[in-house]
């Protein structure tokens, strides 16, 4: 009771501390650091490997197959979720909270290097990213249309947006063309698989 009585007996005092109260703390509310995407480690790496004009089929068999079983038993790992297409091979792993994300980067790079000799000619070596929010896309568009156009009319003028870091272009398919050979007519000209395959080079 006396400590409340002694604001009551000295209103300009009490007044005073109130005031100057709320300045410190109006100051202190505008000095406070934010960020719309605080840079915190989240325990997830993404295997990312170009395989350039493969076809998704392609890339699942011969790259995200390969890579997938490289990496399974890696301890930690929670789940493992990939994407093969035109071209690319994207592999997703979530592991634990409290992982030792880097001492998984180690073992994650040990496993791809045992298998890089395995992968295909014209593979690119695959990279290891750790994900932080300020790294993910912020903007992803659907669209439909001629293939070429989008990547070299689209895609260039979108990376000329002031604040664009990438813009890229998945899921499109490759076209291809399947020929079949006829062994009795191949015979008959004396024609080899190599013959036909050097005159489609």
């Amino acid at each position: 009771m006396k400590f409340i009585k002694i604001f009551i007996d000295r209103p300009v005092f009490t007044f005073m501390l109130f005031l100057t109260t709320t300045v410190i703390g109006i100051i202190s509310f505008f000095n406070l650091s934010y960020d719309l995407l605080p840079n915190i480690t989240i325990p997830k790496l993404t295997v990312l490997t170009d395989y350039k004009d493969a076809s998704p089929k392609i890339v699942e068999n011969e790259v995200t197959g390969k890579i997938e079983e490289a990496i399974s038993g890696i301890y930690g790992i929670t789940s493992v979720k990939s994407v093969s297409t035109e071209g690319n091979s994207i592999v997703t792993l979530n592991f634990e909270r409290g992982s030792d994300i880097k001492l998984s980067i180690l073992k994650l790079r040990e496993r791809l290097n045992d298998i890089e000799w395995d992968l295909p000619e014209g593979v690119s070596p695959p990279v290891i990213l750790n994900e932080s929010p300020s790294s993910m896309p912020i903007i992803g568009i659907w669209v439909r249309g001629d293939r070429d156009f989008i990547r070299n009319v689209v895609i260039r003028r979108m990376e000329q947006i002031n604040g664009v870091g990438e813009a890229k272009v998945i899921g499109f398919r490759s076209k291809q063309i399947i020929i079949r050979l006829n062994p009795a007519i191949m015979q008959t000209y004396a024609i080899s698989v190599n013959d036909v395959i050097s005159t489609l080079r």
